[in-house]
């Protein structure tokens, strides 16, 4: 019998440890990753890598999925890849130096810029953790990073109220 309670016990551990780990149920959403320099340093060719840094199932995101999230409310004054080779930016107001109120898009000949992705976004303990733990050289921005004299708050996630 005691052995009967140790192996669901221990199966129990397993299987909260994975969804934990996993974060079953999260929902997706586009978010930034820059270099901790806040320089453009990724290339096209390597923003696929830097998608994956966070969430191993995440993905650039598509031009449709960024629009979707500037429709949401996203913003942030840094020009990110996107699945089709641009790179682009979402702004909800007109700040200098940060394009206009619109999803902002460079041309194609950009050669490097940050990384949009689209997967399950860590919460920013868990972002800052992973770094540390991992090494990891690129930070997890908010989805919305007021600019400039901007009252409205940050924003971490879509997600947050």
């Amino acid at each position: 019998m005691n052995k009967l309670v140790f192996l669901i016990v221990v199966l129990l551990v397993v299987l909260v440890g994975y969804l934990v780990f996993t974060r079953i149920g999260s929902k997706k959403e586009v978010y930034l990753i820059t270099s901790l320099s806040g320089g453009y340093e990724t290339s096209f060719a390597d923003a696929p890598r830097v998608a994956k840094l966070f969430d191993p199932n995440a993905e650039l995101a598509t031009y449709d999925q960024v629009n979707e999230s500037f429709k949401a409310g996203a913003q942030w004054c840094s020009a990110a890849w996107m699945a089709d080779g641009r790179s682009g930016f979402p702004m909800q107001g007109i700040f200098p130096g940060c394009g206009s109120s619109q999803l902002n898009i460079w041309g194609s000949d950009t050669r490097l810029a940050n990384v949009m992705v689209y997967g399950v976004k860590p919460s920013e303990e868990e972002a800052n953790q992973m770094r540390k733990d991992k090494g990891i050289t690129h930070w997890v921005f908010p989805f919305y990073q007021p600019v400039g004299n901007d009252p409205k708050p940050r924003k971490w996630s879509q997600y947050d109220p």
